[in-house]
């Protein structure tokens, strides 16, 4: 099978997963926390040089969260043309889903069929898909956060399964990539950190290689990061709240609860690794398989502690069991076990093809909603009116941004993101007449 090799087909499955990102970021508006990051936390007014982002984001320390890094890119490129956005985050999930083949890959090489059962998965099991990479703000968080986590952990991997050992000098550099990803998002730091000291762990204590103290700089670093984070005011008022062992176990339990939802892509870990352990798989690749579960795990009940645990958290979770699952399929696939990862490949394909169909005509019918409501409010605004009432948007898959997000305050006018999202299309109050949502939901369906 020559065309699982090939270079030339590689490029165009990512071509491919470029282009269709582009669509999804193109047909996404803005919406949410982006009308409210259109602002400066520092006066309260609408940023508009590149200079004014560094004070709002001292601000957000302030009152907000620690996350700087990730609020810092929504709030830029909320000062560009949105076509910008489009295209760079349409390019970080790309490279995303390239450097996940890349991390996985077997001895053999790259793997075209692996490339494709990833983003497939990604598309099929990531909870809340539009928000971690279509939404601006969203993916600027959630999307970003689980690339930044993933090229944080790439030579952590390659130094576990295939002693790609580096010089001092690159760890030593290493340790600015570690303080980023440690200061960029709560659960996805908990997840990195741990996991590149798994790994580092797993070396020396199970194949019995000697690390050195450098590898291990970047992990402090990243253990830096995620305390200066989480040591900002805003964050410090956060876990003044009343914290108790009942109120653990109770997070800890919801955060079970909530690893539910990647029941699919855990159970296809169980049945890889049995599998690989009945072949004899290399024990590098399933000790690497196990880590990447650990990590998953880890990023998942670090929200144990967390009053606020939305669907697109588990995006870093999602991701290394997918890795898991892909680390094993590729060692499958190298052996004598071709047939069973193709029955896997045809088997998410399908429900990839389903959801992508259904959800594109879902991005499509809230895109038009959206616009159609900005245009409402727009029109009145040049007619010099101060109050518009538009229909509230429904959606009806995680493919949409809005999904499971209030669009807007049906009860205050006065409220957010009604009152930033007024601003930002200059008029005084924007209304939200719910049932007019209801018609519209049952037109579509």
């Amino acid at each position: 099978m020559p065309a699982i090799r090939s270079g030339k087909v590689r490029a165009a499955l990512l071509l491919g997963i470029f282009l269709l990102l582009l669509l999804g970021n193109a047909l996404t508006p803005y919406a949410v926390d982006d009308w409210a990051y259109m602002h400066s936390f520092a006066t309260g007014e609408r940023l508009m040089h590149f200079g004014e982002i560094f004070p709002s984001m001292a601000a957000h320390a302030q009152t907000m969260n620690g996350r700087l890094f990730s609020h810092f890119w929504a709030q830029l490129f909320l000062l560009l043309p949105k076509a910008v956005f489009n295209i760079v985050n349409a390019l970080v999930f790309t490279a995303l889903i390239a450097l996940l083949a890349r991390l996985v890959q077997s001895e053999e090489g790259p793997n075209n069929l692996i490339l494709l059962m990833i983003f497939c998965a990604v598309w099929v099991f990531v909870p809340a898909f539009g928000q971690v990479f279509f939404w601006l703000d969203g993916a600027c968080n959630y999307g970003w956060g689980c690339a930044a986590g993933l090229a944080f952990l790439a030579p952590y991997i390659r130094l576990f399964e295939r002693d790609a050992e580096k010089k001092p000098v690159f760890w030593i550099l290493w340790m600015l990539a570690g303080f980023y990803t440690g200061a960029y998002l709560e659960n996805m730091a908990v997840g990195a950190i741990f996991l590149s000291a798994l790994l580092l762990f797993g070396r020396r204590a199970v194949r019995k290689k000697k690390n050195g103290f450098h590898p291990l700089l970047p992990v402090l670093a990243a253990l830096g990061g995620f305390l200066f984070m989480m040591t900002r005011p805003a964050e410090s008022m956060k876990s003044g709240a009343d914290v108790s062992l009942v109120s653990l176990g109770t997070g800890l339990i919801a955060a079970l609860e909530k690893y539910r939802l990647l029941a699919v892509p855990l159970v296809v870990f169980a049945v890889t690794l049995v599998t690989a352990l009945w072949y004899h798989a290399r024990r590098e690749r399933i000790l690497l398989a196990a880590a990447l579960v650990l990590g998953s795990l880890c990023a998942n009940f670090a929200l144990g502690v967390a009053t606020y645990y939305p669907e697109r958290c588990l995006a870093f979770p999602a991701v290394l069991l997918i890795a898991a699952d892909a680390v094993l399929l590729s060692e499958l696939f190298s052996g004598k076990t071709k047939l069973p990862v193709l029955c896997a490949a045809a088997a998410l394909v399908l429900p990839t093809l389903y959801w992508g169909v259904f959800g594109f005509a879902d991005i499509t019918n809230v895109y038009l909603q959206v616009r159609a409501n900005e245009t409402a409010v727009t029109e009145a605004a040049a007619r010099g009116e101060s109050s518009v009432t538009v229909p509230y948007i429904e959606t009806l898959t995680r493919y949409s941004a809005l999904y499971d997000l209030k669009y807007l305050d049906t009860e205050d006018a006065q409220s957010w993101p009604n009152n930033v999202m007024a601003d930002v299309l200059g008029i005084g109050e924007i209304r939200c007449e719910p049932d007019a949502a209801k018609e519209a939901e049952r037109c579509f369906r």
